[in-house]
């Protein structure tokens, strides 16, 4: 019997690196995932549901003889794999998912659930989009190709998750502090994130939400520009949750909206669509699930040709599902 195909994870600890594996699980792909460390160091101790493990260091040998090699960690750790690849001959179908190497000449966004199979050319370096930027393109692609959208503006609650696992732990222990009246860390945020909105961050924090956003518009341009949607103006605002976008949508159209249009079209293109009698989305309700939840569709009372919406996804999730659909056709592209 033939050995399975190579995947690689290269920093598997980082909450997208364990998600990828989650879903590659799920999906019983025929393939052997293997997981490797940001750092070209030491071996790395892992525990996983009470159980140890070594993930091996980023080296040569760890890549070399990966089909794939899935990006999953920060934009230091994409410079190591990405030389090292280089340095083998050659690079095997690369997958960024989280947008660090988008600006190399060779990166190319990709978004399958947009814009198909389309073609993967050798040597390229598949970038992702943002998680919220795909959610929100996808919703304006569909409502656009039905009845054509003027304008949209998005209010969107960006989760602790954003950050990897640093954005997560300060958050979990921002909120223990505050219970039990001791002071927070603000390494990250040097803000108070926990039970805390907030339109930016602190002057010396390691987050931002104005690059997020930057981001988030970079990617929503590319993808609705080819097919003449106009990008809507976003507006992103920490919320202090763990994991899941929220999003807040007005789409304005040329002529007079129909919620239950709307509804029907979003639908009709694969959203997760929840009426009046079901509980609306949540990022609580999304979390683990793939696709897009919609909820709260209804007409604009001062504006009769724009609709309001609420959008709910698993940021993780979404990334995770995209890079993965994004290897398997550019393994069978190439």
């Amino acid at each position: 019997m033939a050995a399975k195909p190579v995947w690689l994870i290269v920093a598997g600890d980082t909450l997208l690196g364990k998600e990828i594996r989650e879903v590659a699980e799920e999906l019983r792909l025929p393939v052997r995932i293997e997981v490797a460390a940001s750092g070209e160091g030491d071996r790395v101790l892992t525990v996983e549901d009470d159980e140890a493990g070594v993930m091996e260091p980023l080296t040569k040998e760890t890549l070399a003889g990966a089909e794939v090699v899935l990006l999953a960690g920060d934009a230091a750790s994409q410079q190591r794999a990405l030389a090292l690849l280089a340095s083998l001959g050659g690079l095997p179908v690369v997958v960024d998912l989280s947008g660090a190497s988008e600006d190399l000449p060779n990166a190319r966004l990709r978004a399958p659930l947009l814009d198909g199979t389309g073609t993967f050319e050798k040597g390229t370096v598949w970038v992702v989009p943002h998680a919220a930027a795909l959610v929100l393109a996808r919703c304006l692609a569909a409502l656009h190709a039905a009845s054509m959208v003027r304008s949209a503006v998005a209010v969107v609650l960006e989760p602790a998750s954003a950050e990897g696992n640093r954005g997560v732990n300060e958050l979990q222990q921002q909120t223990i502090s505050l219970l039990s009246f001791q002071s927070m860390p603000k390494e990250v945020y040097d803000a108070q994130v926990s039970f805390n909105l907030l339109p930016r961050f602190g002057d010396d924090a390691k987050a931002s939400l104005l690059r997020s956003s930057e981001q988030m518009e970079r990617h929503l341009v590319s993808l609705l520009g080819p097919r003449n949607v106009p990008a809507p103006s976003v507006r992103v605002v920490h919320a202090p949750v763990f994991h899941g976008y929220s999003v807040q949508l007005w789409v304005d159209f040329e002529s007079r909206a129909d919620a239950r249009q709307v509804e029907d079209v979003l639908r009709a293109s694969g959203f997760d669509v929840r009426g009046a009698s079901v509980e609306p989305p949540s990022n609580l309700s999304v979390a683990g699930q793939s696709g897009v939840a919609v909820g709260e569709v209804a007409v604009d009372r001062n504006r009769p040709t724009a609709v309001w919406m609420w959008l709910a996804a698993d940021n993780l999730r979404t990334v995770a599902d995209n890079a993965l659909l994004i290897a398997g056709l550019a393994v069978k592209g190439q």
